[in-house]
């Protein structure tokens, strides 16, 4: 096909890859042969100038009428977005999948550092690793994690490293952790390379990033499920119900009451759960 210039979330342009359409369609879960067909019909529809914003429609669109899983699952970066407009249910949300992963963790702690007083995120300890977390939570498309907040994140960690409340076997490293669902710019990952802080965000790092964690052990977000309101997403949180398979292993009645809504409202969430993860 002949070159054709799209306007991605910066407002910047780029040239637009087919492949990137079908690898996107894939990782949703759709077959190789369903995933042909969406990069087809969008090369089809796309014309100079369209936004990436519309392209990304119209490949939800066409999801929805062939594989509705796949279609919830292609939502994964826009449901994050709906986690807002506070941190907190990311922060959460984050909390479970390091527990997803192996990690012991805590939530929401003020430690003592060598000069002050610090409010963290998280801790996530496995046998080789403490790590001390600070989320960062993007609603705004195109917005990146900057090199300004890495530095904060390494001066806190500095600090606290100073300080005297961790005091670990030599077996386990104490490291700092950045945790997003944007992307980091160019220069904060230099930085963090240079220093030792771990960063998880959008794809990043390359096939590891927290996407990746995520569809690895089926940790969708509750909030990719499209009959839940936003005004429920707060409650959720408080409840600990932040996965969408959570609403599969909890009884409906039982969610309903901690949530404070009618029964009826939880069976959508429930079989729309079941399409999500293939139950």
């Amino acid at each position: 096909m002949k070159k054709i210039y799209v306007v991605n979330l910066k407002g910047e342009k780029e040239l637009f890859s087919l492949a990137k359409v079908f690898r996107s369609a894939r990782r949703a879960g759709a077959s190789k042969d369903l995933a042909q067909k969406v990069a087809r019909q969008i090369e089809k529809s796309i014309y100079p100038g369209i936004k990436t914003s519309e392209i990304f429609k119209k490949v939800n669109q066409f999801l929805k009428k062939e594989d509705k899983g796949s279609s919830l699952r292609f939502n994964l970066k826009e449901a994050m977005k709906k986690m807002g407009p506070s941190g907190f249910p990311f922060e959460k949300y984050i909390g479970d999948i390091f527990s997803a992963h192996g990690y012991d963790v805590s939530l929401n702690r003020k430690i003592k550092g060598k000069f002050a007083v610090h409010e963290i995120d998280f801790l996530a300890r496995d046998s080789k690793t403490l790590y001390i977390g600070e989320c960062k939570y993007r609603t705004y498309p195109g917005e990146r994690i900057d090199l300004a907040i890495v530095l904060g994140v390494y001066a806190k960690f500095l600090d606290l490293k100073g300080g005297n409340y961790f005091r670990l076997p030599k077996s386990v490293e104490l490291k700092p952790m950045m945790v997003t669902n944007a992307k980091f710019s160019s220069q904060a990952i230099r930085y963090a390379k240079g220093v030792g802080v771990g960063l998880l965000g959008w794809k990043y790092p390359l096939n590891r990033g927290l996407e990746t964690m995520i569809e690895k052990e089926q940790l969708y977000p509750i909030t990719i499920l499209p009959s839940l309101k936003r005004y429920l997403v707060e409650p959720c949180s408080q409840a600990k119900l932040m996965l969408a398979k959570d609403v599969l292993e909890e009884n409906p009645d039982k969610i309903a009451e901690i949530i404070g809504v009618e029964r009826n409202r939880i069976l959508p969430l429930i079989s729309e759960a079941k399409i999500l993860l293939g139950s």
